[in-house]
């Protein structure tokens, strides 16, 4: 997870607030590879490194529990800031994660 205070730009000085929403393949589609746990850290850098990214983390599918251990991460979300589409666009189709074929949307 990421929620980084320092990044938040909310006034467009720096872009503007969007929003993206990843999900997963389907795991039939994925063929027994874990990407999501080989692409972890490098998805990590390049958020940090991106400067754009105001807070981060995966989506779980809902449980009866909150902290309850199985839930599985069913895709992520991310909120960053872009200054035009174009911008935004580049940003999620460089995710290494998306660039490793991860995500269905």
């Amino acid at each position: 997870h990421i929620k980084d205070y320092t990044l938040r730009m909310d006034d467009g000085r720096d872009g503007y607030p969007n929003v993206l929403i990843q999900m997963d393949r389907p795991a039939e589609e994925l063929s027994g590879t874990d990407i999501r746990s080989a692409t972890e850290e490098a998805k990590l850098e390049y958020m940090i490194r991106s400067r754009k990214v105001i807070a981060a983390g995966p989506l779980h599918l809902p449980t009866e529990i909150k902290d309850d251990p199985s839930s599985m991460p069913v895709g992520d979300i991310v909120f960053f800031n872009a200054m035009d589409r174009d911008g935004a666009v580049e940003f999620a189709e460089n995710d290494p994660a998306a660039l490793a074929g991860l995500y269905e949307t």
